[in-house]
């Protein structure tokens, strides 16, 4: 992983910026799972692998990374901490417990060596004797090798090792990726609610038919504002 050059954002390799990514996580609809998953972690119920399963853009990658900062974190704090060690390795995008796959540039699909790479990775002891932590965003783009190459390590996780599958077509996934996951489906806010959500976060934007282009899917509407669709 390698921290973004961008003073403003922190990102591991071709991944999301993880600070916004952690404040976006904060958003009130997503409270729910937020506390869903801590009682869990309280109670050492976690599973060791999660399918965040909602429409495109409903916050499947902003609770993935908020989920590995919880797991990461040295103080095990709720939320994390941002201040251990544990923390800031994360924030800067350098943690070597955590691994964030997804379609590299030139593919259209997760790559069967992306996958083999990452199992010899979990293979391996955590660097920093804690947990190790697997963000694939969006796991419905993995082809079929990439998938029969992830089912081992599904089937037999090391010790302290967590995966989490981001995706919004459940239909792309096989049966035997589904099985050997616990699927949480992600909430979409009212219309008013992401609409006030959105222009706190930048106003002077046509919010609501951009929301309603995304077929009312918040961070998707965020990603076509950057786009520009806006104005088209």
């Amino acid at each position: 992983m390698v921290a973004s050059s961008d003073s403003t954002e922190t990102r591991v390799d071709g991944g999301p910026d993880i600070r916004d990514a952690l404040a976006s996580a904060e958003a009130a609809w997503l409270a729910p799972l937020r506390e869903r998953f801590q009682a869990m972690l309280d109670r050492g119920r976690l599973p060791h692998a999660l399918l965040l399963l909602g429409r495109q853009g409903s916050g499947q990658l902003e609770l993935g990374v908020w989920l590995a900062a919880r797991l990461l974190c040295d103080r095990a704090a709720d939320p994390a901490c941002g201040t251990c060690h544990g923390c800031r390795l994360f924030l800067a995008g350098t943690h070597p417990d955590f691994q964030y796959i997804s379609v590299e540039s030139d593919y259209t699909a997760i790559r069967i060596e992306q996958i083999r790479e990452l199992s010899g990775i979990l293979a391996l002891k955590s660097y920093r004797g804690g947990n190790k932590v697997v963000l694939i965003d969006p796991a419905d783009a993995m082809n079929i090798n990439s998938f029969n190459a992830l089912l081992k390590t599904l089937e037999e996780p090391a010790g302290g090792t967590f995966l989490i599958l981001t995706a919004s077509r459940l239909d792309r996934l096989p049966r035997t990726i589904i099985s050997r996951t616990t699927r949480i489906r992600m909430p979409l806010p009212a219309a008013a609610d992401a609409v006030t959500w959105l222009e706190r976060r930048e106003g002077g934007r046509n919010w609501r038919g951009l929301l309603e282009l995304a077929n009312g899917a918040p961070f998707l509407a965020l990603r076509y504002a950057e786009a520009g669709l806006e104005a088209m």
